[in-house]
């Protein structure tokens, strides 16, 4: 009976943290399509085609991507703040690469936001790093020291994040990263190397993000303004000026680079057709395995006219999908 009621316990979690991932929405967000608690805790989002960020380091890429997927970055980190939403596990292979040409607005979709390091226990029995948060590579040194998890914590992710990216390098030789070592190293100043690689801006930036006093790091805000702002601007003129199609005559040169920048990737069909044949397989999944009576009941089922679920759990239209 007690290993029923904390199998309940823990469906009722995830589907909580799932019905939070459904109320953020971004282009810069991975899109969460619905989840199922039966045969096992599964989560479904849109295909991923391109892996991740982890993966996507392992090979050379120009200056121009490195600063896309940075602005991409902070914005999608500064949509997560706005809305009081701490990532939590802000890392390479949390960031999803959706494309590798930097004249596409977005490059990279963040993945796994919120708090789920209650996904992470109710799926494998495991909380990540401090307080179910990043690893220890990309942990802010005051969770370590048992304090909780603020936006700060991210900001500070995100600056080790940015570090690896520029530089091409892990943040901390392997060595360290075993056990409670690199926690150690963190806690008493210890940060990764500002190699010559990483851009003056970008090296002021991380400096100014990682510091030991969460109070005295910038905000996100402060990053997108006084950095990223600049940066996208930059790198917008960058490819405009090397485009070898003019804007047409008597157009707006800035609205004529929009409309690239927005323009829909060939994949984005092929994306379409996984996400519908993601769809009819959990609706396959779940009229095999009924949920349990006590989910079906719980009055997370009931939370709004606006969250409507049945057997196939809140899965939009992805036909016209909510990017």
């Amino acid at each position: 009976a007690s290993n029923e009621a904390q199998r309940v316990k823990q469906q009722q979690m995830f589907v909580k943290e799932c019905l939070a991932m459904q109320e953020v929405r971004s282009p810069l967000l991975i899109h969460f399509i619905g989840y199922t608690v039966t045969p096992k805790l599964c989560c479904i989002t849109e295909a991923v085609l391109f892996g991740s960020l982890a993966k996507r380091l392992e090979s050379p890429m120009s200056s121009d991507l490195r600063d896309r997927i940075s602005c991409n970055l902070s914005k999608a980190m500064l949509f997560l703040h706005t809305n009081n939403t701490p990532h939590k596990a802000f890392k390479p292979s949390n960031i999803i690469m959706c494309s590798n040409d930097p004249a596409h607005a977005v490059v990279c979709k963040v993945a796994n936001f919120g708090s789920n390091s209650e996904i992470l226990k109710a799926t494998d029995g495991k909380s990540g790093g401090a307080n179910g948060c990043s690893p220890p590579v990309y942990t802010a040194p005051e969770v370590f020291q048992g304090y909780p998890f603020t936006l700060a914590s991210d900001v500070y992710s995100l600056a080790v994040v940015l570090c690896e990216l520029y530089s091409g390098r892990p943040p901390f030789p392997p060595e360290l990263t075993q056990g409670w070592k690199l926690a150690q190293v963190i806690t008493t100043g210890g940060r990764p190397e500002i190699t010559p690689e990483i851009p003056s801006h970008i090296a002021t930036l991380i400096r100014s993000i990682w510091t030991p006093d969460p109070q005295r790091r910038a905000t996100i805000q402060q990053v997108q303004e006084n950095y990223f702002n600049g940066i996208e601007a930059v790198i917008n003129k960058k490819l405009l000026s090397s485009s070898v199609s003019p804007p047409p005559a008597g157009g707006d040169e800035d609205d004529d680079l929009q409309q690239r920048l927005n323009r829909a990737p060939k994949e984005r069909c092929q994306l379409h057709q996984l996400q519908l044949h993601s769809q009819c397989l959990l609706a396959f999944l779940l009229l095999l395995h009924p949920l349990p009576r006590a989910i079906q009941n719980h009055s997370l089922f009931h939370a709004s006219s606006n969250s409507s679920l049945s057997s196939i759990h809140n899965i939009p239209n992805f036909l016209s999908p909510q990017y």
